[in-house]
């Protein structure tokens, strides 16, 4: 997806690229499972267990996903973050 940013975050143990949104639905990448993700599968934890833990070797050989597949996922997504923002 066309303009991503990558955030460099050095430490004393690495020194390295790390993406800070997810390249297949845009979300950020918050939590310690979505950075592991990110490192291994350019995506969060969610897009991981949705679109490539059943297709581990398909996605490694290059598979691509259905735009739209994809569209409809972020549609949902969408809707259940408007709905717990909404839950008081």
């Amino acid at each position: 997806m066309s303009g991503m940013r990558n955030i460099r975050i050095i430490d004393n143990r690495t020194d390295k690229n790390e993406r800070i949104y997810c390249d297949i639905c845009s979300y950020p990448i918050l939590s310690s499972s979505d950075f592991i993700a990110s490192g291994k599968y350019d995506c969060c934890h969610d897009c991981f267990l949705t679109f490539i833990e059943s297709r581990r070797n398909e996605w490694k050989k290059g598979t691509q996903l259905k735009q739209n597949l994809v569209d409809s996922y972020i549609e949902t997504k969408d809707k259940l973050s408007q709905k717990s923002r909404s839950i008081k």
